[in-house]
């Protein structure tokens, strides 16, 4: 088992077996690798906020390895999107339980609020420190609206109380 593949396995495993989207995976994993209980992957900005080409190619290695499985659906509107299940016995380790913590409450949000706090915060440590939540507006108006951005606050500072 490779240590990306697998990786990428024990996150959908914490998130109770699945996980949908792989715009949610891409924050899912840039969440973990920022409060210390990632797997290594690095990140960039992207046109949906943090992505990380090791990740991507490691999803196409856990679904060959048989670490996921990846099935595809179709939103009411026809965009296809991908469903990652995985059953496979990672091995526990002492950050399971804060991961498992980050998970769960990042489930309590949908993809369109992860994406914007995933965005302000890589903002806010790649020099927009002082206008993250502006910039994040800038780059992603349709999605930016005052509701959102203020949920994707109580989001960050949720994140932060656990750590």
């Amino acid at each position: 088992m490779t240590i990306s593949a697998g990786s990428v396995a024990k996150i959908v495993v914490l998130n109770g077996g699945g996980l949908v989207g792989k715009t949610r995976f891409h924050k899912t994993a840039y969440f973990l690798e920022e409060f210390g209980v990632g797997f290594g992957f690095s990140f960039e900005y992207y046109h949906f906020g943090p992505y990380s080409k090791d990740l991507s190619v490691s999803l196409i290695d856990a679904n060959a390895l048989d670490f996921i499985s990846e099935d595809f659906e179709r939103t009411q509107q026809g965009a296809i999107y991908s469903v990652f299940k995985s059953s496979i016995d990672g091995g526990e380790d002492e950050s399971d339980e804060l991961r498992s913590k980050i998970l769960a409450k990042l489930g309590d949000y949908d993809s369109v609020i992860l994406e914007l706090a995933a965005t302000a915060d890589f903002l806010a440590k790649s020099g927009y420190e002082n206008n993250s939540w502006e910039e994040t507006k800038n780059r992603k108006p349709e999605k930016s609206t005052d509701e959102r951005i203020q949920r994707s606050k109580e989001l960050l500072e949720e994140l932060n109380n656990l750590h």
